[in-house]
């Protein structure tokens, strides 16, 4: 019997002409899009966090006195190590760091820089052990990979292929329960003063400690430019402008006092004869620009003094 070329595609469309083709598995996600940082800001565990920092780290870095500053950094705690891995710091192109400095163990690192949360990057850090009797290891939180790091009890915690979260451990467990931060608190007032538009910015507000022994402190301010020359301005803001007034003639006199020892320590006397704090309303300001040969100095100073710390912090060999 003939079948009629209508009849035969006709056949086909249904399917009765030919077995049907086994259905293509299912492929793995994708990975989620990279957190912004108001997402990192809104991933705080605590709403008590007292410190914020925030870095457009590509910038500052890729900066000629970015540069120098990262050499006072590069040796720090193990930090060149991260280069074995492709994470080096000066891949990163995005840092927020928040704490709680009244509470111990109370704070998290964001970091983005290309491919620091894939699968590959997590097991080359496992292998990074910084004593050799602890053991890194690699799981998953939320379908993605982190490491769980024995010194100190952080947990490094990957939320995308470019963006990671290291966590200390008192906010581990609230950060792993994705709960909602709630609002009022430290935290809302510090993000409310950060300087969004600097390339540094950081706010610190006062802590239990602060609070007893400098009672008409109400934030500490900061944000950095960085280029050819590094811009910087501080500022302490007090209850009112008649105590900035009196505070900044104070700090003044602790510049002045102390301004001898610390050129002899190395830091150049061009940076502190230009540091005068200024009243401006309830603030008392430090602002200042330092050249790349002044920052280099200053590298210098911090990196003998990381090396004095790091020796007299060791102990005595028997």
């Amino acid at each position: 019997m003939k079948h009629s070329a209508p009849v035969l595609l006709t056949a086909l469309a249904l399917g009765c002409g030919a077995p049907r083709a086994a259905p293509t598995p299912p492929g793995p996600p994708p990975p989620p899009p990279d957190p912004s940082v108001d997402d990192m800001l809104g991933m705080i565990p605590d709403a008590n966090a007292n410190v914020v920092v925030v870095a457009d780290a590509e910038t500052t870095l890729a900066s000629p006195v970015g540069a120098a500053m990262l050499e006072s950094f590069s040796t720090a705690a193990g930090i060149d190590a991260l280069q074995t891995c492709d994470v080096g710091i000066e891949r990163w192109q995005t840092t927020l760091v928040s704490a709680d400095s009244d509470v111990d163990g109370a704070i998290i690192i964001f970091v983005r820089a290309p491919n620091a949360g894939t699968d590959e990057t997590f097991t080359c850090l496992a292998g990074l052990r910084t004593e050799p009797e602890t053991t890194r290891t690699v799981d998953t939180h939320a379908q993605r990979p982190r490491l769980h790091v024995p010194e100190g009890g952080a947990r490094l915690y990957s939320l995308s292929d470019n963006v990671v979260a290291l966590v200390g451990p008192t906010w581990q467990a609230s950060y792993e329960a994705d709960a909602t931060t709630p609002s009022g608190g430290r935290l809302e007032d510090a993000i409310g003063r950060l300087n969004r538009s600097a390339s540094v910015s950081f706010v610190m507000m006062p802590d239990a400690r602060t609070k007893a022994r400098r009672p008409n402190v109400e934030a500490t301010v900061g944000a950095f430019e960085a280029a050819d020359a590094l811009a910087m301005e501080l500022a302490v803001t007090y209850i009112d402008a008649a105590t900035a007034t009196e505070e900044s003639a104070s700090l003044n006199a602790v510049l002045d006092k102390r301004s001898m020892m610390l050129k002899m320590l190395g830091v150049p006397a061009t940076v502190l004869d230009a540091a005068t704090v200024v009243p401006k309303g309830a603030d008392a300001t430090l602002s200042m620009t330092m050249t790349e040969g002044e920052v280099r100095q200053l590298s210098a100073v911090a990196r003998n003094a990381l090396k004095l710390a790091t020796t007299t912090s060791q102990p005595a060999s028997n």
